[in-house]
Protein backbone atom coordinates (compact mmCIF):
# COMPACT_ATOMS: atom_id res chain seq x y z
CA UNK A 1 0.00 0.00 0.00
CA UNK A 2 0.95 3.75 -0.77
CA UNK A 3 3.99 2.18 -2.85
CA UNK A 4 3.91 4.68 -5.71
CA UNK A 5 6.70 7.06 -4.87
CA UNK A 6 9.56 6.17 -6.98
CA UNK A 7 11.84 6.66 -3.97
CA UNK A 8 15.01 3.48 -4.24
CA UNK A 9 12.90 2.33 -1.20
CA UNK A 10 10.23 1.47 -3.00
CA UNK A 11 12.66 -0.03 -5.46
CA UNK A 12 13.61 -2.10 -2.58
CA UNK A 13 10.59 -2.90 -0.94
CA UNK A 14 9.53 -4.56 -4.39
CA UNK A 15 12.73 -6.38 -5.20
CA UNK A 16 12.06 -8.08 -2.08
CA UNK A 17 8.58 -9.28 -3.35
CA UNK A 18 9.25 -10.10 -6.34
CA UNK A 19 12.06 -12.82 -4.90
CA UNK A 20 8.87 -14.25 -3.48
CA UNK A 21 7.66 -16.52 -6.14
CA UNK A 22 4.68 -14.21 -6.99
CA UNK A 23 2.34 -15.26 -8.70
CA UNK A 24 0.08 -12.34 -8.02
CA UNK A 25 0.81 -8.83 -7.08
CA UNK A 26 -1.68 -5.78 -6.01
CA UNK A 27 -0.62 -2.62 -5.51
CA UNK A 28 -3.35 -1.13 -2.81
CA UNK A 29 -2.95 2.79 -4.14
CA UNK A 30 -1.22 6.32 -4.08
CA UNK A 31 1.11 7.40 -7.10
CA UNK A 32 2.19 10.78 -5.47
CA UNK A 33 1.12 13.44 -5.47
CA UNK A 34 -1.29 13.80 -8.02
CA UNK A 35 -1.14 10.19 -10.36
CA UNK A 36 0.34 12.82 -12.95
CA UNK A 37 1.14 11.15 -16.32
CA UNK A 38 4.76 11.59 -14.89
CA UNK A 39 4.12 10.44 -11.61
CA UNK A 40 2.40 7.38 -13.27
CA UNK A 41 5.26 6.26 -15.45
CA UNK A 42 7.89 7.41 -13.69
CA UNK A 43 7.06 6.39 -9.87
CA UNK A 44 4.90 3.46 -10.69
CA UNK A 45 4.70 1.72 -14.23
CA UNK A 46 8.62 1.94 -14.94
CA UNK A 47 9.64 0.48 -11.40
CA UNK A 48 6.74 -2.06 -11.19
CA UNK A 49 7.16 -3.43 -14.77
CA UNK A 50 11.05 -3.88 -14.40
CA UNK A 51 11.26 -5.29 -11.12
CA UNK A 52 8.68 -7.85 -11.60
CA UNK A 53 9.41 -8.56 -15.33
CA UNK A 54 6.24 -8.11 -16.84
CA UNK A 55 5.09 -9.73 -19.14
CA UNK A 56 7.91 -12.20 -18.78
CA UNK A 57 6.90 -13.89 -15.85
CA UNK A 58 3.55 -14.10 -15.84
CA UNK A 59 2.94 -12.90 -12.56
CA UNK A 60 -0.50 -10.54 -12.83
CA UNK A 61 -0.25 -7.33 -11.45
CA UNK A 62 -3.12 -5.20 -10.52
CA UNK A 63 -3.40 -1.51 -8.76
CA UNK A 64 -6.23 0.14 -6.46
CA UNK A 65 -7.18 3.72 -6.68
CA UNK A 66 -6.16 6.00 -3.67
CA UNK A 67 -7.45 9.48 -2.93
CA UNK A 68 -4.08 10.89 -4.55
CA UNK A 69 -4.63 8.82 -7.82
CA UNK A 70 -7.73 11.11 -8.23
CA UNK A 71 -6.26 14.55 -7.32
CA UNK A 72 -5.26 15.06 -11.12
CA UNK A 73 -8.05 14.52 -12.75
CA UNK A 74 -8.04 10.69 -12.97
CA UNK A 75 -7.22 9.82 -16.47
CA UNK A 76 -3.49 8.68 -16.26
CA UNK A 77 -4.71 5.97 -13.46
CA UNK A 78 -7.37 4.77 -15.58
CA UNK A 79 -4.78 4.50 -19.05
CA UNK A 80 -2.60 2.63 -16.20
CA UNK A 81 -5.47 0.32 -16.04
CA UNK A 82 -5.29 -0.45 -19.68
CA UNK A 83 -1.25 -0.87 -19.67
CA UNK A 84 -2.08 -3.61 -16.69
CA UNK A 85 -4.41 -5.43 -18.43
CA UNK A 86 -6.88 -4.24 -15.76
CA UNK A 87 -10.42 -4.27 -16.95
CA UNK A 88 -11.47 -1.75 -14.04
CA UNK A 89 -10.64 0.02 -10.86
CA UNK A 90 -12.60 -2.96 -8.67
CA UNK A 91 -12.44 -6.60 -9.39
CA UNK A 92 -12.61 -10.38 -7.87
CA UNK A 93 -10.34 -13.17 -7.73
CA UNK A 94 -11.64 -16.37 -6.94
CA UNK A 95 -9.74 -19.75 -6.92
CA UNK A 96 -11.72 -23.00 -5.55
CA UNK A 97 -11.54 -21.90 -1.73
CA UNK A 98 -11.11 -17.86 -1.97
CA UNK A 99 -11.92 -15.07 -3.44
CA UNK A 100 -9.97 -11.66 -3.35
CA UNK A 101 -12.41 -8.51 -3.45
CA UNK A 102 -10.83 -5.10 -4.02
CA UNK A 103 -12.95 -2.04 -4.03
CA UNK A 104 -12.50 1.37 -5.62
CA UNK A 105 -12.80 3.96 -2.71
CA UNK A 106 -10.74 6.51 -4.63
CA UNK A 107 -13.36 7.88 -7.02
CA UNK A 108 -15.13 9.60 -4.42
CA UNK A 109 -11.96 11.37 -2.50
CA UNK A 110 -10.63 13.96 -5.33
CA UNK A 111 -10.43 16.67 -3.46
CA UNK A 112 -7.20 17.41 -1.77
CA UNK A 113 -8.43 19.10 0.83
CA UNK A 114 -9.86 16.26 2.32
CA UNK A 115 -13.78 17.30 3.75
CA UNK A 116 -15.36 14.61 3.44
CA UNK A 117 -15.17 10.87 3.97
CA UNK A 118 -14.91 8.27 0.90
CA UNK A 119 -18.00 6.05 -0.21
CA UNK A 120 -18.86 3.89 -3.16
CA UNK A 121 -20.81 3.90 -6.36
CA UNK A 122 -23.99 2.62 -5.76
CA UNK A 123 -23.71 -0.11 -8.67
CA UNK A 124 -20.40 -1.04 -7.15
CA UNK A 125 -22.18 -1.42 -3.62
CA UNK A 126 -24.87 -3.73 -6.19
CA UNK A 127 -21.37 -5.70 -7.01
CA UNK A 128 -20.15 -6.19 -3.99
CA UNK A 129 -23.23 -7.77 -2.62
CA UNK A 130 -23.13 -10.42 -5.60
CA UNK A 131 -19.73 -11.16 -5.01
CA UNK A 132 -20.41 -12.07 -1.27
CA UNK A 133 -23.73 -13.25 -1.34
CA UNK A 134 -22.64 -15.61 -4.40
CA UNK A 135 -19.38 -16.55 -3.44
CA UNK A 136 -20.40 -20.40 -3.65
CA UNK A 137 -18.95 -21.31 -0.57
CA UNK A 138 -15.51 -19.30 -0.74
CA UNK A 139 -14.13 -17.25 1.28
CA UNK A 140 -13.50 -13.42 1.01
CA UNK A 141 -10.49 -11.37 1.64
CA UNK A 142 -11.61 -7.58 0.96
CA UNK A 143 -8.84 -5.38 -0.38
CA UNK A 144 -9.07 -1.11 -0.34
CA UNK A 145 -6.64 2.02 -0.61
CA UNK A 146 -9.08 3.67 2.25
CA UNK A 147 -9.90 2.51 5.68
CA UNK A 148 -13.00 1.60 7.91
CA UNK A 149 -11.93 2.58 10.98
CA UNK A 150 -9.04 3.87 12.38
CA UNK A 151 -7.61 4.50 15.67
CA UNK A 152 -4.49 7.02 14.79
CA UNK A 153 -6.66 9.36 12.67
CA UNK A 154 -9.88 11.36 11.82
CA UNK A 155 -12.17 10.58 9.50
CA UNK A 156 -14.11 13.48 8.15
CA UNK A 157 -17.35 13.68 9.31
CA UNK A 158 -17.10 10.44 11.13
CA UNK A 159 -14.47 10.83 14.12
CA UNK A 160 -12.67 6.99 14.13
CA UNK A 161 -15.19 5.05 11.81
CA UNK A 162 -16.40 5.99 8.29
CA UNK A 163 -20.48 5.37 8.86
CA UNK A 164 -20.93 6.28 5.24
CA UNK A 165 -19.30 3.21 4.10
CA UNK A 166 -20.40 0.91 7.15
CA UNK A 167 -23.96 2.33 5.97
CA UNK A 168 -23.60 0.92 2.53
CA UNK A 169 -22.38 -2.68 3.10
CA UNK A 170 -21.63 -3.23 6.83
CA UNK A 171 -24.33 -6.01 7.37
CA UNK A 172 -21.77 -7.97 4.73
CA UNK A 173 -18.29 -8.03 6.78
CA UNK A 174 -19.53 -10.55 9.52
CA UNK A 175 -18.69 -12.73 6.07
CA UNK A 176 -15.28 -11.23 5.14
CA UNK A 177 -12.28 -13.05 6.58
CA UNK A 178 -9.71 -9.96 6.24
CA UNK A 179 -9.99 -6.28 5.26
CA UNK A 180 -6.54 -4.62 4.41
CA UNK A 181 -6.58 -1.40 3.68
CA UNK A 182 -3.99 1.61 2.88
CA UNK A 183 -4.29 4.94 3.19
CA UNK A 184 -2.38 5.94 6.45
CA UNK A 185 0.99 5.30 6.11
CA UNK A 186 1.45 3.22 8.99
CA UNK A 187 1.35 -0.86 9.34
CA UNK A 188 -1.59 -1.50 11.86
CA UNK A 189 -2.88 -4.96 13.49
CA UNK A 190 -6.58 -4.65 14.37
CA UNK A 191 -8.63 -6.36 16.45
CA UNK A 192 -12.13 -7.56 15.14
CA UNK A 193 -14.13 -4.40 15.11
CA UNK A 194 -17.38 -3.09 13.35
CA UNK A 195 -17.54 -6.87 12.65
CA UNK A 196 -14.69 -7.13 10.62
CA UNK A 197 -10.37 -7.89 11.74
CA UNK A 198 -8.48 -5.42 9.59
CA UNK A 199 -5.01 -4.47 9.03
CA UNK A 200 -3.71 -1.17 7.62
CA UNK A 201 -0.47 -1.86 5.36
CA UNK A 202 -0.21 1.52 3.83
CA UNK A 203 3.54 1.57 5.40
CA UNK A 204 4.96 0.95 1.67
CA UNK A 205 7.18 3.20 0.30
CA UNK A 206 6.31 6.91 2.00
CA UNK A 207 8.74 8.12 3.92
CA UNK A 208 7.34 8.97 7.57
CA UNK A 209 9.99 10.51 10.13
CA UNK A 210 10.34 8.65 13.45
CA UNK A 211 9.65 11.99 15.15
CA UNK A 212 6.31 11.93 13.34
CA UNK A 213 4.76 8.51 14.25
CA UNK A 214 1.28 9.42 15.31
CA UNK A 215 -0.22 8.90 19.01
CA UNK A 216 -3.65 6.88 19.24
CA UNK A 217 -6.70 9.37 18.81
CA UNK A 218 -9.59 6.92 19.22
CA UNK A 219 -9.03 4.59 22.04
CA UNK A 220 -12.33 2.73 21.52
CA UNK A 221 -10.62 0.90 18.37
CA UNK A 222 -9.17 -1.59 19.80
CA UNK A 223 -5.21 -2.36 18.02
CA UNK A 224 -2.65 -5.02 18.78
CA UNK A 225 0.99 -3.84 20.20
CA UNK A 226 3.00 -3.71 17.09
CA UNK A 227 4.40 -0.45 16.10
CA UNK A 228 6.60 0.25 13.25
CA UNK A 229 10.66 0.98 14.21
CA UNK A 230 13.21 2.77 12.33
CA UNK A 231 15.39 5.74 12.16
CA UNK A 232 15.34 7.84 10.85
CA UNK A 233 12.35 7.03 9.08
CA UNK A 234 9.78 4.09 9.63
CA UNK A 235 10.34 1.23 8.10
CA UNK A 236 8.23 -0.13 5.28
CA UNK A 237 6.91 -3.39 4.19
CA UNK A 238 4.53 -5.54 2.16
CA UNK A 239 2.65 -8.50 3.00
CA UNK A 240 2.35 -12.22 1.24
CA UNK A 241 -0.33 -14.28 1.32
CA UNK A 242 -0.39 -17.62 1.07
CA UNK A 243 -3.52 -19.83 -0.31
CA UNK A 244 -3.31 -23.68 0.67
CA UNK A 245 -6.76 -25.22 0.05
CA UNK A 246 -9.10 -23.31 2.43
CA UNK A 247 -6.42 -22.32 4.13
CA UNK A 248 -4.88 -18.86 4.00
CA UNK A 249 -1.86 -17.35 5.57
CA UNK A 250 -0.81 -14.14 5.92
CA UNK A 251 2.94 -13.03 6.49
CA UNK A 252 4.36 -9.24 7.23
CA UNK A 253 7.71 -8.54 6.05
CA UNK A 254 9.69 -5.29 6.78
CA UNK A 255 12.34 -3.59 4.94
CA UNK A 256 14.87 -1.56 6.68
CA UNK A 257 16.47 -0.23 3.20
Amino acid sequence: GDWGTGQSDARTVLQQMARKNLQVAIHLGDIYYSATQFEVDNYFWSIWSSVLNLPASGIASYTLSGNHDMFGGGAPFYGLLDRMGQPASYFCLRNDYWQVIAIDTGLHDADPNGKTATYLEQTEVEWLRDKIENSGGRNTVLLSHHQLYTAYEDIPGYGGVNKHLYEQFGDLLPKVKVWLWGHEHNQVFYKNYCGILARCIGHGAFPIGIDEAVELKHPEVPVEGYKLTGNPFLDHGYVIADFDGPNMTLSYFVSSA
